[in-house]
C-alpha cells in the first residue's frame, strides 16, 4: 500500500511541476497591427484573475472593443517534447469504448 501511495503523489508533484512550468513558458499576448504592448506569463494571468477577476475581465473588454487581439504563444526558447509529463501506463483491465464508458444496460 505504501508503495501505491509514493507512486502515486509521485505522479501528482510532476503533474504540479508541469503545469507550473507550462504556465510559465505561455504567455498572453495582446497585439495590434503587429505591435505587441503587453506581453505577460500566463502564470501572472491567472494570479490577477484570481485576486482581481473584475479587472481582468474589464481589461479583456476593453482591449477588444479597442480592437487588440489576445492570444496565448509558447516561449520559442522551450521546447515542448522536454514539457511534457509522463503517461502512466493504462491498466489492463480498462479498455476505452468508442460510445463511452457506460456501463452496459441490463434489461
Amino acid at each position: 500500500m505504501a508503495q501505491d501511495e509514493t507512486s502515486s503523489s509521485r505522479g501528482f508533484s510532476d503533474t504540479v511541476r508541469w503545469l507550473w512550468h507550462e504556465s510559465i513558458v505561455r504567455r498572453l499576448v495582446i497585439e495590434k497591427d503587429g505591435n505587441r504592448p503587453v506581453v505577460l506569463p500566463l502564470l501572472v494571468v491567472i494570479i490577477a484573475g484570481i485576486l482581481a477577476p473584475w479587472l481582468v475581465a474589464l481589461g479583456v473588454v476593453v482591449a477588444v472593443l479597442m480592437g487588440y487581439v489576445l492570444h496565448l504563444e509558447r516561449d520559442p526558447d522551450e521546447s515542448p517534447a522536454a514539457t511534457e509529463p509522463e503517461s502512466e501506463p493504462e491498466s489492463p483491465g480498462h479498455k476505452p469504448s468508442a460510445e463511452g464508458d457506460e456501463p452496459p444496460d441490463d434489461t
